[in-house]
């Protein structure tokens, strides 16, 4: 597991907030997600459409441009909003 993740998890298991996991959490469009596993584990983004067949897409902030990502959706979850 990547240092970021370990990070990632110490922080949200500290936080004393509820979260939001689960593959039965429908995302919506627009909503920032990160990736979990696979070769793209870690990369953060923002949740673009269900793709079907348990694959969605997530669109990337890559040097100023945008790129669309598909991936598993066991394999990605929204970010919790931490400004309410």
């Amino acid at each position: 597991m990547p240092q970021s993740q370990v990070e990632s998890l110490k922080i949200l298991t500290s936080a004393n907030m509820d979260l939001i996991t689960g593959a039965n959490i429908r995302i919506k469009k627009g909503e920032p997600v990160i990736i979990l596993e696979g070769p793209m584990a870690g990369v953060k983004g923002e949740f673009a459409k269900y793709k079907g067949k348990g694959r969605v897409i997530i669109k990337i902030d890559v040097l100023g441009q945008y790129a669309g990502v598909e991936v598993p959706e066991k394999n990605v979850e929204k970010i919790p909003d931490f400004s309410a």
